[in-house]
């Protein structure tokens, strides 16, 4: 398991190949800034697997106000949004942001030995944690809680 810097509460969310990813977030959330990250494997290691995508979450449009915290995303292919790329809070409920596509296993490799996304939070402001759900059990679109900030 992979863990960047500041990043906590690390996860691997099984998934199969293509599958695509959508971030669902709350109503506090007034919109998301697109950030790119490379190397989520380290040296050594390209392609898809290495692709990661951290979501900035704000309390204001335009990725103002507070910075509530960030998510990455690791092992992507197929990434959305290009870097710095701003979302703003749609008026549907839930409102989401979709993030890319699930890889598959390349061989000759020690970082992806099977098709998953890696997770992790970061509070900016205040704590952040893991919901039960998210341990050993399903996750359902627009239903689990994954991660919750306090800010």
């Amino acid at each position: 398991m992979i863990t960047q810097s500041g990043f906590q509460q690390p996860l691997d969310v099984s998934g199969s190949a293509d599958k695509w990813i959508y971030a669902y977030l709350s109503a506090a959330i007034a919109s998301v800034k697109v950030r790119w990250s490379a190397n989520i494997c380290g040296g050594g290691v390209s392609g898809d697997i290495n692709h990661g995508t951290i979501l900035e979450l704000y309390a204001g449009i335009n990725a103002s106000g507070t910075l509530i915290g960030r998510v990455l995303y690791g092992h992507l292919k197929n990434q959305q949004h290009f870097d710095g790329k701003i979302v703003n809070k749609s008026g549907a409920m839930p409102w989401f942001v979709s993030i890319g596509q699930v890889p598959s296993t390349p061989a000759g490799q020690t970082c992806y030995l099977s098709t998953h996304l890696h997770m992790e939070g970061r509070s900016e402001t205040g704590g952040v944690s893991r919901h039960a759900s998210g341990c050993n059990g399903w996750l359902s679109a627009a239903t689990s809680v994954v991660y919750s900030w306090t800010w």
